[in-house]
């Protein structure tokens, strides 16, 4: 049994050894080589730190916000108007106008939350 086990490792090892050489070799041509690791070169991945990626995602959030914020006021207000003097109808604008006022706080606290973990953090 012992003889078997002993057989088995040797040939593990001898079977990765090659594999270790082939390790240690030049990376191929699309990969360049950092700290004796092969990395691909062109992914279509950004260069930028994480900080700014994140920071430019919430700079984009922020305006997909204060345009639907802005169509939302501007509905609330059509409402308002056309109420006609139904009060169902004008609490339900005012209620509209609200919530598109609350959601562009919350969408600015994000951004003000953001600046001040980066700051905290060294930014």
């Amino acid at each position: 049994m012992r003889l078997i086990f002993s057989l088995c490792a040797l040939g593990l090892l001898i079977g990765t050894l090659p594999s270790v050489v082939v390790a240690q070799s030049k990376c191929p041509g699309s990969f360049e080589e950092i700290k004796g690791v092969c990395f691909p070169k062109d992914t279509g991945l950004s260069s930028s730190d994480l900080e700014t990626v994140i920071l430019q995602y919430m700079k984009g959030f922020l305006r997909v916000f204060g345009f639907l914020a802005v169509i939302f006021l501007v509905a609330a207000g059509l409402n308002y108007m056309m109420a006609g003097g139904d009060e169902s109808k004008i609490e339900k604008a005012k209620n509209g106008a609200k919530w598109a006022v609350i959601g562009v706080l919350i969408a600015l606290g994000g951004v003000v939350i953001i600046r001040f973990i980066q700051t905290v953090l060294g930014g």
